[in-house]
Formats: structure tokens, sequence, C-alpha cells
């Protein structure tokens, strides 16, 4: 069965890293979430016309919002934080 990876701060330097190897190593969809859906998605097109795949998706969330994070997280199996903000570390691992 295909596993669904969301990665927090996905379009960064260390998510977009951490997407590309899973792409490698995985058959799993990835999902690259932030604030930014544009950048989200361009990134996404990117890595998807790289490996000549459609497994990659941008996703809008905010860490700031437990909300968002909720929505974010139905259907994922396994959620990997790439961001940069460690004073919503509790927030993301409660949600």
């Amino acid at each position: 069965m295909t596993k669904n990876i969301l990665i927090i701060g996905g379009y960064g330097n260390a998510g977009s890293c951490i997407a590309m190897l899973l792409l490698q190593e995985t058959d799993a969809r990835i999902f690259l979430g932030g604030r930014n859906l544009e950048k989200a998605k361009y990134i996404a097109e990117g890595l998807n016309q790289l490996e000549n795949i459609q497994r990659v998706e941008g996703v809008k969330l905010n860490v700031e919002d437990p909300q968002s994070l909720k929505e974010a997280f139905c259907g994922m199996d396994i959620v990997v934080v790439a961001s940069n903000t460690p004073e919503y570390a509790r927030q993301i691992a409660f949600a």
C-alpha cells in the first residue's frame, strides 16, 4: 500500500532534499506543506518533472494554526518536520 508523507517545510532547503530522497527510495506520495501554497506547488511540480512522475503535491498549512495542522494531517501516514519552527514543535506533535 502506498504511504502518504507530509513534509512540513517541504519547499525549503532541507524539506526539498528530504522529498527528493523519499522519491528515490520509496513509492510514497509526498506532500510539501507550508504557508505559501504557490511555492509548495512550484517545488512539487519541479520534483515531479525531474523524476518524470506525479507523486508530489503542494499543500497549504500553517503551524501556528492547530486546525490547519489537523486538516493537513488527515490521510497522512507519516509527518516529517523540516521547518525552522521549534517554538511550534509541541503544537505540531499534539495535532
